[in-house]
């Protein structure tokens, strides 16, 4: 999928104003994900009852398909619903314009509702697995597990346990199962973590803890000096 686009998070009407993202959370199932030559941008309108731009992350995908598609949004790392939407040009105040778009002005975006048993499951599981995989990762190599920012670069070489009852660092299956956010619903809670996701990647060593070559790391404990190049870790899917 291209992606062509900046996004801004902050824009002048009148005066400098924040704008939040808002959400709510929609069934996709009967939805297919957003082919590879959907792209997306910016572009402002005109509001011509108080002739201010307003801004919507819009797409070139036909108004008659706006209910079809959804897509990721990496900024987000999160799945959306494309939406039918209309606006004046900002140029020729009186050309209106259709188009599908995914986020609207003022920052609302309509969100996957993803369920194990749904049919878009199926599309996005590959794709949540590798998402939670780059968060452990990251924990294990920069070994912010550890509580204090002091102790993270001696982690780095330290055996990384699954679970931390009574400290304020985090196992690595406390980092799966609180880090790998999808909304309201773990990603963690929808993968399984034993069944699926850890004999899918060879995650733990015989005596239990996580095995870090799987990210690159130069043994099952050490991530400290040079990572071996390419992917964060060696399987792919």
């Amino acid at each position: 999928m291209v992606y062509v686009w900046q996004l801004v998070i902050s824009m002048c009407i009148g005066e400098a104003a924040r704008i939040e993202m808002t959400h709510s959370w929609s069934d996709c199932d009967e939805r297919s994900p957003a082919p590879d030559w959907v792209e997306v941008w910016t572009q402002s309108f005109k509001d011509l009852r108080t002739n201010r731009p307003i801004t919507y992350l819009r797409t070139n995908v036909d108004t008659n398909r706006c209910n079809e598609f959804f897509m990721y949004f990496p900024e987000f790392d999160d799945y959306v619903k494309l939406q039918y939407g209309s606006g004046y040009d900002d140029v020729y105040e009186h050309a209106r314009v259709t188009f599908c778009y995914f986020k609207s002005p003022g920052g609302y975006a309509d969100f996957c509702k993803v369920q194990k048993k749904g049919e878009m499951w199926n599309y996005v599981a590959k794709s949540v697995r590798r998402q939670c995989m780059a968060k452990l990762c990251n924990y294990a190599k920069t070994g912010k597990w550890k509580a204090g920012w002091f102790k993270q670069k001696a982690a780095k070489s330290m055996a990384w346990k699954s679970e931390m009852p009574g400290h304020k660092s985090y196992g690595y299956k406390d980092v799966f199962k609180y880090k790998c956010w999808h909304g309201p619903k773990s990603y963690g809670d929808l993968l399984g973590f034993d069944d699926v996701f850890a004999d899918h990647y060879d995650l733990t060593t015989p005596s239990g803890t996580f095995n870090k070559k799987v990210c690159g790391c130069r043994s099952a404990d050490d991530c400290t000096g040079h990572y071996k190049p390419g992917e964060l870790y060696h399987r792919s899917g």
